[in-house]
C-alpha cells in the first residue's frame, strides 16, 4: 500500500517526467537555425565550381582538397578580370569557398547588388532573393586571391533550375526581360556529328526529325511557338518568353539559343503573322556592336540611311531635298519599338542621325531596309 509519502514521491517523478518531455520538445526548436528554410517543399541543388554551367572569366585553377564539396575547388590567379558567373531560378543561394593563403574577401554581385564577405568568411548565405531568375557574379576583392568550392541554390517552386550561360548567345535573357515574348533560333545536337567523315554519307533528316520530336515531346506544350522546323539542321526557329527559355536551355538535346529574329510592324499588317528579319551583323562596325551595347546599356552611333536622291541621279551641283531625307529619317525613328533611340544630331545633307541606342533599338535598327549601317561613335561613348 502507497503511504502519503510515497504518493508524494510519485507525483513528482510524474511531474518531472513530464517537464522533461516537454523540454526535450521545446529546446530545440528555440535554439534551431532560423536562417535555414525548414520547409519540405524545399528544394537544393548542389552546383560545384568547376561545373560546365558556371562561367568563368579569366584565369582560374583547378585545385584538388579532401575538404572541398566534390574533391576539388577553383582558385583564382589574383587578376582583377577573375570572375564566375552563376545564373539560376531560386529564392537563396549560398557560396562556399575555401582558405587560401592570402586570402582575400569575397565580392558577391547579385542582380546588380554587390555584397562583400569578410576574407575569412568561408560560407555565405544570400536568403532575401525573389523565387526566379537571377545572375550571381563572384570576384575578389582588389583582384586579390579566392578559393571557391560550390554554390547551393534552393527553391519553394517545382524543381531548380540552373542556366547554363554556355547555351545562351546574343543577350536572349536581356532581351526577354524587358520585351517579354522575343524570336529566338533553338540549336539542338546533331545526331550525325561527324558526318562527312565517310565518303558519300548523306544527311539523314529522319534523325534530324526524330531528335525535334523528342525535344518538342520534353517541353510542356504551347510554351514555344515555332516558326520554322528546319530539316537539314537540328533546330527550329520561333517565340518564346522568359520562362520558356529558362526551360528549354534545360534540355539536354539543346546547344545553343540565339535571338534570332525581330517583328517590327504590327501583326494586323500581316495577317496575324509579324514581319520577321534575321539580324544583319553585315550593317554593324564593328561587327561586336551588339555585344558592346549589352554590357554597357547604351553605346552611341551614327545611322546612316538609304538616300531617297542619291547623288548621282541629280544634276550637278544640286543638293538632295532636306525634306525628304526628313523623312526617311522619321520614317526609321518612328519605326522603333524595343525602346527610344535619344537622338543627338540629325543630318540634313545626307541621310542619317546620331545619338544613343541600346541593345533593343539596335535590333530594331539593323533589321530595317532603309538603314544600310550603323557605326559605334569614333569616341566609343557609353552610357551605363
Amino acid at each position: 500500500m502507497l503511504t502519503k509519502q510515497n504518493s508524494k514521491t510519485a507525483a513528482v517523478l510524474i511531474f518531472a517526467v513530464i517537464a522533461a518531455i516537454a523540454i526535450a520538445i521545446l529546446v530545440p526548436s528555440l535554439f534551431s537555425d532560423s536562417s535555414k528554410p525548414n520547409d519540405e517543399n524545399i528544394k537544393s541543388h548542389v552546383v560545384e565550381s568547376d561545373d560546365d554551367v558556371v562561367e568563368r572569366i579569366g584565369n582560374w585553377t583547378l585545385q584538388t582538397s579532401n575538404s572541398a564539396s566534390g574533391g576539388s575547388y577553383l582558385s583564382s590567379s589574383g587578376s582583377p578580370d577573375d570572375t564566375l558567373i552563376l545564373t539560376f531560378v531560386g529564392s537563396q543561394v549560398e557560396v562556399v569557398s575555401v582558405a587560401e593563403e592570402n586570402q582575400a574577401p569575397i565580392i558577391l554581385d547579385i542582380d546588380g547588388r554587390a555584397v562583400q564577405t569578410s576574407k575569412d568568411q568561408q560560407r555565405t548565405v544570400l536568403d532575401d532573393l525573389e523565387d526566379g531568375l537571377h545572375t550571381m557574379r563572384v570576384s575578389a576583392q582588389d583582384g586579390g586571391v579566392i578559393g571557391v568550392d560550390a554554390f547551393e541554390v534552393l527553391t519553394d517552386s517545382e524543381q531548380v533550375v540552373i542556366v547554363n550561360e554556355n547555351k545562351i548567345v546574343d543577350g536572349v535573357f536581356e532581351l526577354a526581360r524587358t520585351e517579354g515574348r522575343i524570336c529566338v533560333d533553338v540549336v539542338l545536337q546533331d545526331p550525325q556529328p561527324n558526318l562527312g567523315q565517310i565518303p558519300g554519307e548523306r544527311r539523314d533528316i529522319k534523325l534530324i526529325a526524330q531528335v525535334q520530336d523528342d525535344f518538342m515531346a520534353d517541353i510542356q506544350p504551347g510554351i514555344f511557338e515555332v516558326l520554322i522546323q528546319y530539316t537539314i539542321v537540328p533546330g527550329f526557329t520561333g517565340y518564346a518568353d522568359l520562362d520558356a527559355i529558362i526551360e528549354i536551355q534545360s534540355n539536354p538535346l539543346v546547344t545553343h539559343i540565339n535571338v534570332s529574329c525581330v517583328p517590327i510592324y504590327p501583326e494586323s499588317a500581316w495577317n496575324g503573322r509579324p514581319q520577321v528579319f534575321m539580324i544583319n551583323k553585315a550593317k554593324l562596325y564593328p561587327r561586336q556592336l551588339l555585344e558592346i551595347a549589352r554590357k554597357h546599356g547604351k553605346v552611341c552611333v551614327s545611322v546612316a540611311l538609304a538616300e531617297p536622291q542619291p547623288m548621282d541621279t541629280l544634276p550637278p551641283g544640286q543638293l538632295p531635298d532636306p525634306e525628304l531625307i526628313r523623312q526617311v529619317q522619321d520614317k526609321v525613328l518612328d519605326g522603333i519599338k524595343n525602346g527610344r533611340f535619344e537622338l543627338t544630331n540629325r543630318l540634313t545633307a545626307v541621310a542619317g542621325f546620331g545619338g544613343y541606342a541600346t541593345y533593343g533599338v539596335l535590333l530594331d535598327l539593323q533589321a530595317m531596309p532603309e538603314v544600310i549601317r550603323i557605326d559605334m561613335c569614333m569616341q566609343g561613348h557609353f552610357e551605363a
